[in-house]
């Protein structure tokens, strides 16, 4: 793990990003709304699913 990483998103978080980075083609998503670990998370290519984009998505679809 990455020490700045680290001491800027405390344990959980950096946890959160390094074992999405591990994950076959990066296909394991951060689930969160803290826009400060968004956009780390985009910055190492980690995709990230917000709360409010999973909200949205049930509205536009239902629950089919």
């Amino acid at each position: 793990m990455e020490s700045n990483v680290l001491s800027s998103f405390g344990p959980t978080d950096t946890a959160l990003i390094h074992l999405a980075r591990l994950s076959d083609n990066l296909s394991q998503p951060v689930f969160t709304e803290d826009y400060k670990l968004i956009g780390e998370c985009r910055k190492k290519e980690v995709k990230v699913i917000t709360l409010s984009e999973i909200l949205s998505l049930w509205q536009e679809n239902g629950s089919k």
